[in-house]
């Protein structure tokens, strides 16, 4: 009987994907028909930008949604650090085209990270939208040894006096619902790592810090 609350636990995370899922298909796919129907108005339509703005805006939302639901309570595995940022990677890319999003691993690199996947691929869709806010055309993920990643891109994000402000819930220097990098920062808590940001001059530089599982 003792395990009965874990086992209840994982049936529901399993219900809450199911449902991620399907709420990601529905509410996708309508977007995208909007977001076609917005396209094909007239160039003149003084109300087409900002309408198609939000739509995209919305698409986003949805694929980060899936995301979310299955983080009810994050499940860390032991993987490749290399294979899983390639993967959020292309991901980012599918979403925010045309950024490019390039991964470097350090040489050498063998060693096992103990990660939750979802985690991992919202941090890396979060930091890309604000890179692509920025005006950035790539971003580079840098995965070095000891469980540090390094993600930068060439866009002009402005002077940021205090960048960890920008963690909290609430701040947003793009108008928005200022949810992203305090989620990130949770999920990297959650797994005894670190989230810093780190200032540069047209910027700053996220710094992932993860936990190494044993080799093998």
């Amino acid at each position: 009987m003792a395990s009965q609350p874990s086992d209840q636990a994982g049936e529901f995370q399993l219900f809450l994907s199911q449902v991620a899922s399907r709420l990601r298909h529905d509410l996708k796919g309508g977007l995208i028909t909007l977001k076609m129907g917005l396209e094909s108005l007239p160039e003149e339509e003084a109300l087409k930008p900002l309408l198609l703005e939000k739509s995209q805006e919305l698409v986003e939302l949805a694929d980060k949604l899936v995301l979310l639901l299955r983080m009810g309570g994050l499940s860390r595995q032991k993987v490749r650090p290399q294979s899983l940022f390639q993967q959020a990677a292309g991901q980012a890319e599918d979403l925010y085209a045309p950024l490019q999003v390039r991964v470097e691993s350090g040489e050498g690199l063998e060693e096992f990270w103990l990660v939750d996947p979802d985690a991992v691929t919202y941090a890396v869709l979060e930091i890309c939208q604000n890179s692509q806010l920025a005006g950035a055309g790539e971003v580079v993920v840098r995965v070095a040894p000891g469980g540090a990643v390094f993600l930068s891109d060439n866009g002009n994000g402005g002077e940021v006096e205090a960048p960890m402000t920008l963690a909290r819930v609430g701040e947003s220097r793009w108008g928005r619902g200022g949810l992203g990098l305090a989620v990130v920062q949770r999920c990297m808590e959650e797994h005894g790592g670190t989230l810093t940001l780190r200032p540069e001059t047209d910027g700053f530089t996220v710094v992932l810090g993860f936990e190494i599982g044993e080799a093998g």
